[in-house]
């Protein structure tokens, strides 16, 4: 009985002849949800996963505080300009407190880059782990790739803004570099600008090397 009322079904006549009336409107679309809800639901999702790993993220708080203690401890108040460079009568023994100070401030933000970059080279393996799943949705047209990208990215600022907060601050006062509030927040932009165009770079790293070997070694 079973199969005679699936074979009825089957010879049954379709309720839309899409030969004479044409394809329906509920068909012809590629994505149930717009881009910019896409954006928001792939968005909501990373953030809250991010969120839910607490001791990840306290972790990460206290590597970057550590970091920059010991950064800063190395380097501490070299960054200052000295007293007698600002008189603007200089001598040669000047020359040499100049020279020093541009090193201590060079080497301040060559350590700053350098945590940062290996930082976020320890977090590009997750990337290569998340593409079969993205593969997968986006082959059942659940969202816009691009939707994808823009979300994924735009979710970890706030974890890079944290990381920066909790490095870039204490190095910047341990270093004595200039204490005015303009230089102050034009070093914060620079370096979440910084560690934001890093994340960009290995995202697309991620996506073009076929296994995380190749992450880590590259």
């Amino acid at each position: 009985e079973l199969g005679k009322a699936i074979q009825n079904k089957l010879g049954a006549s379709a309720l839309h002849d899409w030969v004479k009336s044409g394809v329906p409107a509920q068909f012809k679309k590629v994505f149930k949800n717009s881009w910019y809800r896409s954006f928001q639901l792939i968005f909501r999702r990373h953030l809250l996963i991010w969120w839910r790993d607490k001791s990840y993220i306290i972790g990460k708080i206290g590597e970057n505080v550590g970091m920059a203690l010991t950064t800063g401890g190395i380097l501490f108040g070299r960054a200052k300009i000295p007293d007698s460079l600002l008189d603007g009568d200089y001598t040669e023994s000047d020359a040499d407190e100049l020279q020093e100070l541009q090193s201590a401030v060079y080497s301040g933000l060559f350590m700053a880059c350098l945590h940062i970059l290996l930082g976020t080279t320890t977090s590009t393996p997750d990337d290569v782990d998340g593409r079969p799943i993205h593969y997968k949705q986006g082959d059942a047209n659940f969202y816009h790739t691009t939707a994808f990208i823009f979300a994924r990215l735009a979710s970890t600022l706030p974890m890079r803004a944290i990381e920066i907060v909790a490095f870039g601050i204490p190095l910047y006062w341990m270093l004595g570099l200039d204490p005015t509030a303009k230089s102050f927040f034009l070093y914060l932009s620079i370096m979440l600008t910084y560690t934001f165009a890093l994340k960009v770079l290995y995202g697309i790293i991620a996506q073009i090397l076929p296994n995380k070997q190749n992450v880590l070694s590259f």
